[in-house]
């Protein structure tokens, strides 16, 4: 398996932070979220990720972010208020629908496909079983973020037991992540992101999202 060296010098702590972040963004708002904006450590995290990857258009849906959320005079109450109606809109309420969050829909056209089943089995190959509380198909974008999140998280295990299988084990199911599943669809969902969101949040998300992959 080859690697881009994009990716190959980009350290795993920096790709999980990126992954988690990202994963985060894309899961219905809460609490943690609008904490991070407010403490910045959110925005802290984005800006250590686009001094190391370097890629065009992370910096600036960064400094939007700064530029909203540096100095908001906004209550967290009112923040998370905003992004819920915002996700909520776009994802579950609007007709036609905004923004899908499923990989199926991109790739087939409609829920519960192939290639959910083939990123389930990616994950039960990995070790990793789904939530019983979560009731969502397993090709929800922000999991498959997750997924690659946790996978960063095997790779350093790898280099820190000098286990050079688990390592590369972890490289090959990330790329092969990256290639047959959220390469073919991540772009076209932070566009549909981007275009439809109401708050600076999510057009920002949009914009870091299409850099990335």
């Amino acid at each position: 398996m080859i690697f881009s060296d994009q990716y190959v010098q980009s350290s795993p702590e920096i790709r999980e932070m990126m992954y988690t972040r990202v994963a985060q963004a894309l899961n219905y708002p809460d609490q943690d979220l609008v904490a991070g904006l407010l403490d910045y450590s959110f925005i802290q995290n984005l800006l250590a990720i686009v001094e190391e990857i370097e890629r065009p258009g992370t910096k600036e849906a960064v400094q939007d972010l700064q530029q909203e959320y540096g100095n908001t005079t906004k209550s967290p109450e009112d923040l998370l208020l905003a992004l819920e109606k915002d996700y909520t809109w776009m994802c579950f309420a609007s007709k036609p629908r905004q923004v899908y969050l499923f990989e199926s829909v991109y790739r087939e056209g409609k829920l519960l496909q192939e290639s959910t089943f083939e990123i389930a089995r990616l994950y039960y190959e990995a070790g990793l079983q789904m939530d019983e509380g979560f009731d969502m198909p397993p090709d929800h974008i922000a999991t498959e973020f997750e997924f690659l999140a946790y996978l960063c998280f095997r790779e350093i295990e790898g280099i820190n037991e000098d286990d050079e299988e688990k390592k590369m084990y972890a490289q090959t199911l990330q790329h092969q992540v990256l290639e047959e599943h959220l390469g073919p669809f991540a772009s076209r969902f932070a566009r549909a992101l981007e275009h439809n969101a109401g708050t600076s949040f999510y057009k920002a998300m949009g914009r870091f999202i299409q850099a990335i992959v």
